[in-house]
C-alpha cells in the first residue's frame, strides 16, 4: 500500500511540479480524502439500488389520507331549478285534486314518508344533488341476491310479460325509508327523485309509501262498506261464525266451486296424489296471534291439527305447521281500515280484521295440506299497513328461502291486498308505476317463485252495464296472477274486480235496483260466503267473502302444480289454460274459474 502511495505521490509531483513539497502533500492528502469519500458514495449507492431488488418490505399498517374529492354535479343549477318548478307546480295542483275527493285525501299513504330504491351510490348522487332534507329510517339491502341467478325460463316469461328484461339481482342495491324533515310534500320529493333519476338516466326510483290493506279500498271496509261504514264484521273479522263440519263440505270446494272435495267431503281421487308436498308458500297479511318478547321480529309455530281439528281427515304427521313471523311496523294515523262516518274525521273508530291472515291461510292449508305455510305479520290488527312493510315481509320470507334452498322455485307468494292508488294517479300528483314494487316482485319472479294477488274488491257499486273496475296493483303487473271471485253459480262476485281467473271467492245480496251487491247474510244464505279458520270464533271458523279468499285457493294450486313438476313459468298457463267457462262467464273473469283436477298435468 506505501509502495502504490509513493507512486501516486510521484505522479503528483510531476503533474504540480511548481509547488513546493510540502505543499504537494497537503493537496495529494486532500485529494485522498476526496477520492475515499467519492468511493465510499459510490459503494452506498450500489448497496441501496441492490437492496431494492430485495423482498418488498411489508405495507404499513397506517390508513392512508383519504384525498377529498367533490363529485362533479349530475346537472345543472338551472336545470335543477327548473326539476324543482316543475315538480312543485305538479305536486300542488295534485294536492288541490286529491283535496276535491274526500275518498283519497289523506288515506293514500304515509304521510312525511318516502320510498327509494337503486344502486346505493347512485341514490346517494341523487339526493345530494337535489339536497333534500331527509332522514334514513330503515333500509333493506338487496346486493346479496346478486349470488342468485335468474331462472333462464323465468327469464324469459319475465320479458314476453313485460317487454324487457327484469334488473340483474346484482343491481338492486337497497330499498331505503326515508322520512321528509322539511316542508316540502311527498309528491314534490318523488317528483323530485325520479325527474333527475330519468335526466341522468340512473335507476334510482322513488315511490310514496303507499297504504296497503286487503280491503276494497276506495270503500274502506273489509272486503268493502257502503255510506262509509263497517258492515257486519265480527271482531277479529268474518260475517258470522260457521259450523266447523261445514268447512270441507262448502260449495267452494265442491263441483260449483273448485272440485277439491266430493260429497262427502273426500278429497277427489286425482287429487290424492299431490297435497303441495316440498312447496313453501309465503302469506303476507294480518295475524291473530300475540306478539311475544321486544325483539324487533318473533317467530311462532302452529301444528295445523290443533287449529283445524279433525275436519280435513288428514294425517297431521305429513302436514309441517303454520309458521307465524311478526315484525314491528310504523302505525299508520290515517288509514282506510278505518271507519269514516265523522265528516271530520275526529272521532276515527277501527276495527279488527286480524283473523284475515289466518283465513286465508286455512284455504291455503285446505287445497295443499302437505306445503310449508309461512304467515308474515306486515299489517296492522285494523288491516292497515305501509308499503315499506311489504317488501320487509317479502325479503325475510325471500331470504330465508335462498338461504334454505338456494333458490326461490318450489315457492308460490299470497298478496291478499293492494295498494291504494287512484285511477290515473299523475293526476293526483303521484307517480304512474309504483317502481320499488315492481322491481321487488319482479326479482322474486326470475329467482323462481309464482306471486298470486288479489283483483280488490273496488266494483260493488258497478251497476250493469257498468264494467267492473280494473285489478288493483300488485294483481295488475303482468308477471303476477290477478284473481277475481266467482260465486256459486260459477258468475263474478258483485263485488269483485277484473282478474287473470278466477276462484270462489262469494257474493253480495241483491237488495233492490239500486242495491244489489249488499254485504250478505251468511248465516242465512251461506252459499253467499267462504268458511275458514278464526281462532277467536267459538267453532274455529267463521264466513267471509272477497278476493281476497279467491287468491289463496289459487296460491294452493300453484303448489299442486309446481309439486307435480310443472315450471315456475308455466305455472300461469297451466292454471288459466284449465280454466272453465260456465255460461255465468264474462270477460271480467279472465280464463275462467279455476278446476284443480283439468289443471294437473
Amino acid at each position: 500500500m506505501r509502495q502504490n502511495n509513493e507512486v501516486t505521490f510521484s505522479s503528483f509531483k510531476m503533474r504540480f511540479p511548481h509547488l513546493n513539497t510540502s505543499y504537494q502533500k497537503e493537496e495529494f492528502a486532500m485529494c485522498n480524502r476526496w477520492y475515499v469519500t467519492l468511493v465510499l458514495c459510490l459503494t452506498l449507492l450500489l448497496a441501496g439500488i441492490v437492496s431494492g431488488c430485495g423482498p418488498t418490505p411489508p405495507p404499513s399498517t397506517e390508513p392512508p389520507e383519504e384525498a377529498t374529492v367533490t363529485p362533479r354535479p349530475l346537472v345543472s343549477e338551472d336545470e335543477l331549478a327548473e326539476i324543482r318548478q316543475v315538480c312543485q307546480a305538479w305536486s300542488k295542483e295534485g294536492r288541490e285534486r286529491q283535496h276535491e275527493h274526500p275518498e283519497y285525501e289523506d288515506l293514500l299513504y304515509i304521510e312525511g314518508y318516502t320510498i327509494v330504491t337503486g344502486p346505493k351510490e347512485e341514490i346517494e348522487r341523487v339526493l345530494e344533488s337535489l339536497e333534500l332534507s331527509l332522514e334514513q329510517v330503515d333500509a333493506i339491502d338487496l346486493s346479496h341476491l346478486g349470488k342468485y341467478e335468474f331462472m333462464e325460463d323465468a327469464l324469459e316469461f319475465l320479458r314476453e310479460k313485460q317487454g324487457r328484461s327484469p334488473t340483474d339481482p346484482a343491481e338492486l342495491g337497497e330499498i331505503r325509508l326515508y322520512k321528509i324533515i322539511e316542508k316540502e310534500s311527498v309528491e314534490q320529493v318523488v317528483c323530485e327523485i325520479n325527474k333527475l333519476s330519468a335526466m341522468v338516466e340512473f335507476p334510482v326510483f322513488a315511490d310514496p309509501n303507499y297504504h296497503v290493506s286487503p280491503a276494497g279500498w276506495a270503500g274502506g271496509g273489509s272486503p268493502w262498506s257502503q255510506n262509509g261504514e263497517w258492515t257486519g264484521l265480527l271482531n277479529g273479522g268474518g260475517l258470522g261464525e260457521a259450523p266447523s263440519a261445514d268447512f270441507r263440505t262448502q260449495w267452494a270446494f265442491g263441483a260449483a266451486g273448485i272440485d277439491l272435495f266430493g260429497n262427502r267431503g273426500v278429497r277427489v281421487r286425482v287429487l290424492e296424489e299431490y297435497r303441495g308436498a316440498g312447496i313453501r308458500v309465503g302469506i303476507f297479511d294480518t295475524s291473530p296471534f300475540t306478539e311475544v318478547g321486544e325483539e324487533e321480529q318473533c317467530m311462532h309455530c302452529f301444528p295445523f291439527d290443533e287449529l283445524v281439528g279433525d275436519v280435513l281427515g288428514e294425517s297431521a304427521e305429513a302436514e309441517p305447521p303454520l309458521t307465524v313471523w311478526h315484525h314491528r311496523l310504523i302505525p299508520s294515523p290515517n288509514c282506510p281500515g278505518y271507519d269514516r262516518r265523522s265528516e271530520d274525521r275526529k272521532s276515527l273508530e277501527s276495527q279488527n280484521i286480524s283473523n284475515h291472515g289466518l283465513f286465508v291461510a286455512g284455504l291455503v292449508h285446505a287445497v295443499a295440506p302437505h306445503s310449508e305455510i309461512y304467515l308474515v305479520r306486515v299489517l296492522e290488527d285494523d288491516g292497515c299497513g305501509g308499503l315499506f312493510a311489504i317488501y320487509k315481509g317479502i325479503m325475510m320470507f325471500m331470504d330465508e328461502t335462498l338461504q334454505d334452498r338456494g333458490t326461490l322455485e318450489g315457492t308460490v307468494i299470497n298478496l291478499s291486498l293492494g295498494i291504494h292508488q287512484p285511477p290515473n294517479p299523475s293526476r293526483f300528483g303521484l307517480p304512474k308505476d309504483v317502481k320499488t314494487l315492481e322491481r321487488t316482485l319482479e326479482t322474486a319472479v326470475g329467482l323462481g317463485a309464482v306471486v298470486v294477488a288479489a283483483a280488490g274488491n273496488d266494483s260493488f257499486d258497478k251497476l250493469p252495464p257498468e264494467s267492473p273496475s280494473q285489478m288493483e296493483m300488485p294483481a295488475e303487473y303482468p308477471f303476477v296472477i290477478g284473481v277475481a271471485a266467482s260465486n256459486i253459480g260459477s258468475g263474478r262476485g258483485c263485488f269483485s274486480n277484473r282478474g287473470d281467473v278466477a276462484a270462489p271467492g262469494g257474493n253480495g245480496e241483491i237488495l233492490d235496483e239500486e242495491t244489489q251487491c249488499e254485504i250478505p247474510n251468511c248465516l242465512r244464505n251461506p252459499n253467499l260466503c267462504l268458511i275458514s279458520l278464526a281462532p277467536n270464533s267459538k267453532t274455529g271458523y267463521v264466513y267471509w267473502v272477497g278476493t281476497s279468499f279467491a287468491t289463496p285457493l289459487v296460491s294452493g294450486q300453484a303448489a299442486l302444480l309446481l309439486e307435480a313438476g310443472v315450471r315456475p313459468a308455466d305455472v300461469t298457463g297451466q292454471i288459466k289454460g284449465s280454466a272453465v267457462r260456465s255460461p255465468a262467464y264474462e270477460p271480467a273473469l279472465g280464463g275462467g274459474v279455476i278446476n284443480l283436477p283439468a289443471s294437473l298435468p
